[in-house]
């Protein structure tokens, strides 16, 4: 690699470590870019005012691509623009915040710009590190390089050609990048090297130190925002004394912060309480050791938070008064897109929802809604999924189903890459119907969960007759707000009622965005039915999803 480079050059490599590294993140959700300091980025993917899942999957698929494949900036913004604006995250939008709904800036050709320049550089830097670290016992030197041209800020070329031991402090808070836009790098160096080019190695344990800086002003309340950053005041190349303190959020190294941990143990001290004490403001008191055990305790925990979740205003009018509209206007479906915003954001903080399930395929439109289904349920969840064995995933735009091998052997489902018993199949389309197979995978891992639909539907349609559905089948209908939600696979007096947990969260988690085409309008009629006729199932769910931990 020539001496003198731009990150432009390695992006037409295959950097395995980089791709490694940034297919390990996992997900946080977060308003502001200062939410998500530093180290945290090395452990969780995030966008600002990504507020929602599926968006937050779309740009990381694009980003994993980038990586992978060593895609240019415009190839990048060209291939995910159309599909931010075809989930309506794109442009000034009013949007779910901690202080309420607001208009931003969502998606744009510079934003796109700088989420790849960020994201690629860091992945890159961090899969540089881990190089540097397999290969410590023979260039255990690392020297600080600047790209010499007019371009380059004055105190970063100020560091050009200074050398630290490996595990010197310095590199904790200066391993390239260190700022927006910033092309410093590093070069490994032997001692052979060291000795052969007479090069003095510094030391920065006593020239480091640490200072409050200016991240930004909220634009909401006229708070400035302060983090802390780390200055380095010692001598230079020359022995002339320099100065460089990394940009606002830069004081960190992406490879050395990938050590383990989950993403909520690199945030700042007192993030989440910070961020729970903004929910209770709301309304909505997050009690962590809560377990509700009945029906009873779960819609109790449940109906605060749909209360909270239904005065949201979209043009100073709460969504409770949208719903009850009975034309499907633009202004009810964004209402809804609000509403599930909300409920997103808010589930993020109380809840960890960043980890995906496990999957054999690794990529295609099944494996995204699928990623993206599991995100949208509590990490504690998915887990029990994953300790069940690995999903087959199958794109197909007929009807959906689950399947769950009960034995070891060949079934006659040929696209099921079967390994064991517990392994799962789920066949999908990328709207909501990832959440609703996703969720029958739930119901078969954690059957104590599905219990407390069961319950509903027996005491609901005590002494009801089987009636035949208009969508086939049997069922006893009740008041469900689709009477699918009834639905019975057997005639026997107590068989298990299957879709009542699915159809629960299906319009609550499902994207209603992917697409608003005249036949897919049934996901959005879905949730202002669910919304506006059972606030009992609605407020059950909610409760479990926000309280209920598997034992």
């Amino acid at each position: 690699m020539p001496e003198k480079t731009d990150l432009n050059y390695a992006f037409k490599l295959p950097p395995h470590a980089a791709i490694k590294y940034f297919r390990n993140k996992g997900y946080i959700i977060s308003f502001d870019w200062w939410e998500t300091w530093q180290q945290a980025h090395s452990t969780a993917f995030t966008v600002a005012k990504a507020m929602r899942m599926d968006v937050l999957t779309t740009i990381r698929g694009a980003v994993d691509n980038a990586i992978a494949n060593g895609i240019t900036p415009q190839e990048f913004a060209k291939t995910l623009a159309p599909e931010l604006k075809k989930a309506g995250w794109w442009g000034r939008q009013f949007v779910a915040g901690p202080n309420g709904v607001e208009r931003v800036q969502l998606g744009s050709p510079h934003r796109l710009k700088t989420i790849f320049r960020v994201s690629t550089q860091t992945a890159y830097a961090a899969g540089r590190w881990k190089q540097f670290q397999e290969n410590i016992s023979d260039r255990p030197y690392l020297q600080y390089i600047s790209i010499q041209d007019a371009r380059t800020r004055p105190s970063h070329a100020a560091l050009h050609g200074l050398v630290f031991r490996h595990d010197d402090p310095f590199w904790d808070s200066h391993a390239p990048p260190n700022g927006w836009n910033c092309r410093c790098r590093i070069r490994a160096l032997s001692e052979r090297d060291i000795k052969r080019r007479n090069l003095p190695v510094s030391q920065g344990k006593d020239h480091l130190q640490k200072i409050n800086q200016v991240a930004g002003v909220n634009k909401r309340t006229g708070e400035v925002i302060h983090r802390e950053g780390v200055t380095y005041r010692g001598p230079g190349p020359t022995g002339k004394r320099v100065a460089m303190t990394p940009d606002p959020g830069w004081s960190y190294n992406p490879g050395a912060s990938t050590r383990g941990g989950s993403p909520t143990t690199l945030l700042p001290p007192g993030f989440l309480k910070e961020k729970r004490q903004k929910l209770r403001q709301s309304g909505i008191h997050i009690k962590e050791r809560i377990q509700p055990k009945t029906n009873e305790q779960a819609k109790a925990l449940g109906k605060p938070i749909r209360s909270e979740l239904m005065a949201v205003k979209y043009k100073n009018k709460p969504i409770a008064e949208w719903v009850k509209e009975s034309n499907l206007s633009t202004d009810v479906i964004e209402a809804l897109k609000l509403f599930q915003t909300e409920l997103l954001a808010k589930l993020s903080i109380a809840r960890n929802i960043s980890t995906p399930a496990k999957t054999v395929q690794t990529r295609g439109k099944a494996f995204e809604a699928i990623r993206r289904a599991s995100t949208r349920f509590p990490d504690s969840w998915t887990r029990q999924s994953d300790a069940r064995g690995y999903l087959s995933v199958q794109y197909s735009k007929t009807r959906g189903m689950y399947f769950e091998a009960d034995k070891i052997g060949t079934y006659k489902h040929v696209w099921i890459k079967h390994r064991d018993i517990g392994d799962g199949a789920i066949r999908t389309d990328t709207s909501a119907t990832a959440e609703h197979e996703f969720t029958h995978r739930l119901q078969a891992v954690m059957p104590e969960l599905d219990e407390f639909f069961q319950n509903v539907h027996r005491r609901r349609t005590r002494g009801d007759r089987l009636i035949r559905l208009n969508g086939g089948g049997v069922g006893r209908k009740d008041n469900y707000y689709n009477e699918y939600q009834g639905r019975e696979y057997s005639d026997s007096p107590n068989a298990p009622v299957p879709e009542v947990m699915t159809m629960a969260y299906q319009p609550l988690l499902g994207d209603i965005d992917a697409s608003l085409s005249e036949d897919k309008q049934y996901k959005v009629k879905d949730l202002r039915n669910l919304l506006e006729k059972d606030p009992e199932m609605v407020e059950l769910a909610l409760g479990l999803l926000f309280y209920w931990r598997p034992q």
